[in-house]
């Protein structure tokens, strides 16, 4: 045990010592530690402790409200972002943005004044699957516990950042998409919407840096073809033609979008370089000659075979099902393919069986 450990212990041991299991004794009692530890080093530890001690103390009665106002908050949120939502669809974007401002404000405060703030202990985030939790633990050296964020943020900014996309106010947007993308770092669609931010404002520095970035975290084969098209992008504008085909072509093997067509077809008329034969498969020759990769990270890869495991093994179906799913539509593995089957059949059988 390191001092840092050693000494929180202590600071925590002192602080219950006094407890005599009196609700109101014990409230006072943890305020005024709360108080005299304010400035301690470890003070935001031992407050996040703390508070947690208070709501383990809290009489069952008062737990049951507290829990009804905070169900009642989370409800009054959602209900904003569904709100939100049927604007953006709608196409009221300015109306969706007037709506979307004031909640964003509401989480800035409740960010300022430490709410989910990490500490030595614990991280928070967004995440929203279990693969999005070991996709960034393959790539993030964090040995905190990981828990989720009690207000949704992620997608309160992400909401923002859209229709301050719509709105063209596309500096502000970034600001919004950066604070997304920190509740939810493993999300690649909110990277990607950071990157076509980049785009709109023509900084291909800061696209590329995104872009580069958000690499590591493609674990579908939805987002593994995106990818490439927004490499086929940014090949274009650097003037790698046959990069660029390469990439747009690649797209194919992972989606069934027609904009690598149209773009290959563009760098035809527009700058006279004909890739308009390549095939996909010719495609994943110029990617291995050029060094750029066509499949995931290995390390993402790796990441998602030992969650297939783990969650088999502990009888999680859904999520094994939908980590067997993404893995066949990235490989194309008949072993794969195999395993998702006999679980959509498991699963019918259980809601049967229900």
């Amino acid at each position: 045990m390191n001092n840092s450990n050693k000494a929180f212990d202590e600071i925590m041991e002192s602080i219950t010592a006094e407890f005599t299991g009196d609700w109101d004794h014990d409230k006072r009692c943890l305020r005024k530690k709360m108080e005299m530890y304010k400035n301690h080093p470890l003070s935001k530890e031992v407050l996040r402790a703390c508070g947690r001690l208070m709501w383990e103390m809290v009489p069952e009665e008062l737990r049951s409200e507290l829990e009804q106002t905070m169900d009642n908050h989370r409800s009054a949120t959602e209900s904003t972002l569904s709100e939100v939502s049927y604007n953006i669809k709608a196409g009221n974007s300015a109306k969706a943005l007037a709506i979307i401002e004031p909640l964003a404000r509401k989480m800035d405060d409740l960010l300022a004044s430490g709410w989910c703030a990490d500490d030595t202990e614990s991280r928070y985030f967004n995440f929203r699957s279990p693969i999005d939790e070991v996709v960034w633990h393959a790539h993030n050296n964090e040995s905190r516990d990981i828990r989720q964020a009690t207000e949704p943020f992620d997608r309160v900014y992400f909401m923002l950042g859209s229709c301050l996309f719509e709105a063209g106010r596309h500096e502000e947007a970034l600001v919004a998409c950066s604070k997304a993308v920190r509740w939810n770092p493993a999300d690649v669609g909110l990277r990607f919407e950071l990157a076509e931010n980049y785009k709109r404002l023509r900084d291909m520095d800061g696209y590329a840096r995104v872009v580069q970035e958000l690499y590591p975290y493609v674990a579908s084969a939805d987002e593994l073809g995106h990818y490439h098209r927004a490499m086929g992008y940014l090949c274009v504008e650097l003037g790698s033609f046959r990069s660029a085909a390469a990439h747009l072509m690649a797209s194919l093997l992972f989606d069934n979008s027609s904009l690598p067509l149209s773009e290959v077809m563009y760098i035809k008329m527009q700058y006279g370089q004909d890739y308009t034969d390549m095939t996909p498969q010719a495609a994943i020759g110029v990617l291995e000659e050029i060094g750029d990769p066509l499949l995931i990270d290995n390390a993402t890869f790796k990441a998602l075979n030992q969650l297939l495991g783990t969650s088999f093994r502990h009888g999680d179906l859904q999520t094994t099902l939908q980590v067997a799913v993404e893995l066949y539509n990235l490989t194309r593995n008949e072993e794969y393919e195999k395993l998702a089957r006999s679980l959509v059949d498991a699963l019918e059988n259980v809601e049967k069986e229900g």
